[in-house]
């Protein structure tokens, strides 16, 4: 977002810089001259802003490569161990992670305890005694660490910091940044679990073009919900509820944790109890019905099916649950559609909260 409708010389300056900076960590190693000659920027501007990355150490020099006359091209790269950021994931085992720019973990903490529906202040105690637990197995620069940023379930309002509402946690309208101000003062990053795990997920695909622009990510665990990735960004609603489709109704009659009857989460999870833990075709069914509708509101091109109850379905079902989605979704020989499954996403949450931070960070949005 520009200010005041146009850049000012400070907010020109910074989005040159980061467009190089992005530019170096998807291409390189890559020469100046391959910089200037890509992005439209002159070859001063581009010499410029290449030696301040490289003073600030987010980029160094790697190799030589060929000339086809005169002085042989210096190729430049990230330096992904220039910052670090803390990262707690509540998803299970529940741990705080210690990671580089590229989502790299460098140490992680034992896994963290927490009493069921523990208050904010508890709950901050335990995530320090991790941060303490790593800072004994590794020397952490202040200076060089870009903030704190927590993986969470529930209603989630980014911008601010704060947790609107997690059933999980019996939380409502906790200010994570107040929380932890004295220890990371402006410099605590929040997400949703979903919205995370599809970032995640863009990131470890090598084709990183199919993740950038309509993409629809649900999860089936202790929750079923939905990510929509636009233009490689998460999309979150007026509300910060974009994506609550387990809470699309489907009978009056089962009472979910909401506090409403007939949500889809608590009829799979009312099936799964009945059938000793196992997703059964029943629960597909009403899953598929789910998913293919949200396919056919916002006309999704790929789907990708992630979630701790991925791994105990056997091929034979995940193909079953496939199927139906296609079957129930509208004109769907006439779309282009890909359903893909991606196990539970091991590390894809960590990993899509660096890509949030580096964005936050060194992005190319211009903030108001």
């Amino acid at each position: 977002m520009f200010k005041n409708g146009f850049l000012s010389h400070a907010d020109a300056a910074q989005y040159n810089r980061n467009l190089v900076l992005n530019y170096i960590k998807d291409y390189g190693p890559i020469s100046r001259t391959q910089i200037w000659e890509e992005i439209n920027l002159s070859r001063a501007s581009v010499t410029m802003i290449v030696r301040q990355l490289l003073e600030q150490d987010l980029v160094h020099e790697v190799g030589v490569g060929e000339s086809s006359g005169g002085r042989k091209p210096l190729f430049l790269q990230l330096n992904p161990n220039a910052r670090y950021t803390y990262i707690v994931d509540y998803w299970e085992p529940r741990k705080v992670f210690l990671t580089n720019l590229t989502g790299e973990i460098k140490c992680e903490s034992s896994p963290l305890v927490f009493k069921k529906y523990c208050s904010p202040e508890d709950f901050r105690e335990i995530v320090m005694q991790g941060i303490r637990e790593i800072e004994t197995k590794v020397e952490v620069d202040y200076s060089n660490l870009l903030g704190l940023g927590f993986c969470m379930p529930g209603t989630i309002d980014f911008r601010d910091g704060v947790v609107i509402h997690s059933v999980e946690l019996g939380w409502r309208n906790v200010n994570m940044k107040e929380l932890f101000s004295n220890h990371f003062p402006n410099r605590v990053y929040l997400e949703r679990t979903g919205n995370l795990m599809a970032l995640g997920l863009c990131a470890k695909r090598e084709d990183v073009s199919l993740c950038t622009h309509f993409m629809l990510i649900l999860f089936a665990t202790s929750g079923i919900g939905a990510s929509l990735i636009i233009r490689g960004n998460c999309q979150h609603g007026s509300n910060y509820m974009v994506g609550e489709i387990g809470h699309s109704k489907f009978d009056d009659s089962t009472l979910c944790s909401c506090g409403q009857k007939g949500c889809l989460e608590a009829i799979i999870k009312e099936n799964m109890a009945n059938n000793r833990g196992r997703v059964s075709e029943e629960a597909l069914i009403y899953l598929a019905r789910a998913i293919s509708s949200a396919i056919n509101l916002m006309d999704t091109s790929m789907v990708i099916l992630a979630g701790d109850l991925l791994p105990t379905m056997d091929q034979a079902k995940q193909t079953f649950l496939i199927d139906a989605i296609k079957e129930q979704v509208y004109s769907s020989k006439n779309r282009n559609l890909t359903i893909l499954t991606d196990g539970d996403g091991e590390n894809s949450i960590v990993l899509g909260m660096s890509a949030h931070i580096f964005k936050e960070n060194f992005g190319l949005q211009i903030s108001s």
